[in-house]
This record gives structure tokens, C-alpha cells and sequence, in this order.
């Protein structure tokens, strides 16, 4: 009955249509989920918008399965537990409830309890429409009533859902223990030239795309998804050592627009990356792109304004980055382009269109399979675990953690914590140090 699915609004008399993820039903939608996703779109993802929907659509599919429930002070403790446990009971192998959800865990349940926590404060706020106005459905009713039992009972829910500095009514969240943050699932170092030299080969044919993605994320930290912003005027020599290359990702809205960007007259036109796109491709940034080509920008620390500048570390791939990109700019210069992003699909029905996410991640893990390495997030054999390796090499190369901060462009310098502590590997072998130790001691 609730589905979440993408709208076009249109908000004021400009007619400019905004992306947006609403909960539909038949008879309309979710008006206070709608207002909420409005109100934090300057600051929020696409991706963070389909995460409140989702909840909220949990939240009301387990209302409605629970009519008993909506008054009852402990509803959104069975909410969860219903999230982290599951609603069929395996010892019947029936669900009364016929949700059918399956057990979530803890870290699901707190991801869809920290979208429900901030919905909840919204809906509670002075910014919300109040519910004697006439556009209020009775879903929206069932959605204020869970708020308010959880603005209410906040002190009787604290037994099972922390208080914290989530908001002005704490924060939602499963006690499950704290887990030590150790050995970050990063790709190993000793298959990296595997991976360039042979994983991305196909017979005597080198992927130059894939391998540059590669050097961004594991020789100078950067995400997947910021490798997709990138232009091909973002790539240039460095003039402290030309043979290296200075690279500088922009923001895919306010980072600056290519310098050869110019009037009819020939003189430049200085402008931002959404004004460019617009007037030169008629094209809108990735982050704000509702398809396949959406691309996430995380923030953090900029080195410039609005952009993220490349620290090759070892330096010796900032030289490999050069070597390879000028070989890629050699087949792309073949290629017609509709767009001015760098990495672009190859295949012969698609070639020269912009390069998806998705379609990285699936020859990453083509790459990695042909040498023998199987792809997943838990070893560090995905995207992402170059990124770990690379603030692994920071940590390990005993780069002070300010500098750890800058290379991996971290807002807050805690966030790299999980690159200074202790592996599995370093504690196994400081335990059998002190074995040593105590038999040395006590022997005879």
C-alpha cells in the first residue's frame, strides 16, 4: 500500500522542478514527510531523503499490522525490537502480524531509528504544520501520534534507547555494547600492483579508467563516489614536479567552473559547476541527479575553495596517476563526449557516456576476482578499502594526525581514530610478548 518513490515539485514561480522522495499511497502522500525531506534538502543527500521514507514506511506498515499499539507508551520499544529481532516467530513458523521482516540487527535498527529520530523532532517542532489544519491525512495523524508518544516517553524509553546529543529529545539508538574500532577493512597492500598490472587487463588491454579510479582512491584517499565529479580539466602537471600530477576534485555544485569556459567573444566566463553544466551541457550536478548517475559528495575538509586537492602518498602514484592519464587522454581524445566528466563508459553501445557508480564498483570486483582476490567490504577487497588503505599508510608511516586529517580531508580529526588503533595482528603479537615475558619470569 506504501511505496517510496521519486516526485517532481515545483516550489516557487521559477518552474525549476526539485527530486524528492516521497511515501505514496493511493490516496496521496505523507505531507509531513514531504515537508521535512523540503526542509533539510539544502543540507541532506537524495540518498538521505530515501533513508527517512523508508523508515517512515516502516513505521506506519508496523502501526497499521498493530492497531493495539498506537496509544501504548512502550510502542516504539516494539517497533524496534520488531526491527532487530523480526516479526515472524520461528518456533510457529507464522507471522500474525504478516510483515514478515526479517531479523535486522543492531546496526540497521539504529540507522532506521536515527532517520525516525530526526522526523520525530521535526513533526514536533514549531516548523511543522499543525495537525487542526484540514490537509492532514490520517496517516499523518498515526505518524504525529508516534512522535509525540516518543517526545512523551523519552525518559521511559530510555532504558532501552540512549539519551545523547542527537536533538533536544535524545537520541534513539539500540544499546548493543561498543565495538573497538580496529584493523579498518583496507586492500592489501602487497595485491595493489596485482591489481593494476593484471586485474585490470583484458588480454593485452590495459582499462586506463579503472586504473586511474583506483590511484584516486588508494593513492590519495579519495572516495568512489567524489572520483565520479571529476573533469578533465581537473587534472593537470605539477608544477613542483611536473611528472607528478596535481589533481583537484571539485564540489559538483559550487566547486569552480574550467577555466576555458568563455563568451562568444572569447573572453572567460567565471562562474560555479552548476551555472557550467547548465549553460554548456545542460546537465545537473551528480549529487542532485535522481538516476543511476547519482554521485554523493560528502563534505569535509577542502584544501581550496570548494575543492579537494590530491596528497599522492606514496608520491611515486602520484607519477603513476600522471603516466597512466596521459595514455587515457589519448583514447578519450577519440571518444565524443556530451558531458566534461573524466572517466567515461567505454563499451561500444555506450561509449563516451558518463561512467555510473555502479557500473565502477561491478569492474572493480571483475578486476579483483582475476587475481584471484574475492570481493568484499568485510576484507577490504571493495572501493572503500582503498581509501582504508590509504589512511592505513598515513597511520603506519606515523604521519602526525593533523596531517592524517588533511590527506583524507576529515571535517573532524577524530574521524580517522580508527587508523591509529591496534590491529588484530598488533595485540596477537604484544599478547605473545608478554607470554614470553611471564615464562621467562617464572621459569626455573
Amino acid at each position: 500500500m506504501f511505496v517510496v518513490q521519486t516526485a517532481n515539485l515545483i516550489s516557487d514561480e521559477s518552474k525549476i522542478p526539485i527530486d524528492v522522495y516521497v511515501v505514496a499511497y493511493p490516496g496521496g502522500i505523507i505531507e509531513s514527510v514531504l515537508d521535512y525531506v523540503l526542509d533539510q534538502r539544502l543540507r541532506r543527500s537524495l540518498r538521505w531523503m530515501y533513508g527517512v521514507c523508508t523508515s517512515v514506511r516502516l513505521l506506519i506498515k508496523y502501526l497499521q499490522s498493530n492497531p493495539t499499539q498506537t496509544c501504548d507508551a512502550k510502542t516504539l520499544v516494539n517497533f524496534a525490537e520488531r526491527l532487530l529481532f523480526g516479526s515472524v516467530d520461528s518456533s510457529l513458523g507464522r507471522d500474525l502480524t504478516e510483515l514478515f521482516w526479517k531479523p535486522s540487527g543492531p546496526d540497521v535498527t539504529n540507522t532506521i531509528l536515527a532517520f525516525l529520530r530526526g522526523y520525530f523532532e521535526y513533526i514536533c517542532s514549531d516548523e511543522a504544520k499543525p495537525l487542526s489544519t484540514g490537509w492532514v491525512s490520517s496517516h499523518d495523524r498515526l505518524c504525529a501520534l508516534a512522535g509525540f508518544i516518543y517526545r512523551r516517553d523519552r525518559a521511559l524509553l530510555g532504558h532501552l534507547w540512549e539519551g545523547g546529543s542527537g536533538g533536544p529529545y535524545g537520541e534513539l539508538r539500540i544499546r548493543y555494547g561498543t565495538v573497538a574500532n580496529r584493523d579498518p577493512p583496507a586492500f592489501p597492500e602487497d595485491r595493489f600492483d596485482d591489481l593494476i598490472n593484471d586485474g585490470y587487463r583484458v588480454g593485452n588491454k590495459h582499462d586506463l579508467r579503472g586504473i586511474l579510479g583506483v590511484l584516486l582512491m588508494d593513492g590519495a584517499g579519495f572516495r568512489a563516489s567524489e572520483t565520479m565529479h571529476l573533469f578533465t580539466s581537473d587534472v593537470r602537471p605539477d608544477p613542483d614536479n611536473p611528472k607528478s600530477a596535481l589533481v583537484r576534485i571539485h564540489h559538483p555544485q559550487f566547486g569552480e567552473a574550467p577555466s576555458d569556459w568563455k563568451d562568444f567573444s572569447g573572453k572567460r566566463i567565471v562562474g560555479n559547476r552548476i551555472q557550467y553544466l547548465e549553460s554548456q551541457w545542460g546537465l545537473v550536478p551528480r549529487n542532485r541527479v535522481n538516476s543511476k548517475l547519482h554521485a554523493g559528495w560528502k563534505g569535509g575538509l577542502l584544501d581550496g575553495k570548494y575543492y579537494k586537492e590530491a596528497h599522492w602518498f606514496l608520491p611515486e602514484r602520484g607519477e603513476m596517476f600522471m603516466r597512466y592519464w596521459l595514455l587515457y587522454m589519448r583514447q578519450l581524445a577519440t571518444i565524443r563526449r556530451l558531458h566534461p566528466y573524466a572517466l567515461v563508459n567505454l563499451e561500444k553501445t555506450t561509449v563516451g557516456k558518463i561512467y555510473c557508480l555502479d557500473e565502477q564498483y561491478k569492474a572493480h570486483q571483475r578486476a579483483c576476482r582475476r587475481i584471484g582476490l574475492t570481493p568484499s567490504k568485510e576484507t577490504g577487497v571493495s572501493p572503500h578499502g582503498h581509501r582504508h588503505a590509504y589512511g592505513k599508510r598515513l597511520s603506519d608511516g606515523e604521519c602526525s594526525e593533523k596531517l592524517i586529517q588533511i590527506c583524507l580531508h576529515h571535517s573532524d580529526i577524530a574521524s580517522q581514530e580508527v587508523y591509529t588503533q591496534l590491529s588484530s595482528k598488533t595485540i596477537r603479537s604484544g599478547l605473545e610478548d608478554a607470554v614470553k615475558k611471564i615464562e621467562k619470569k617464572y621459569s626455573v
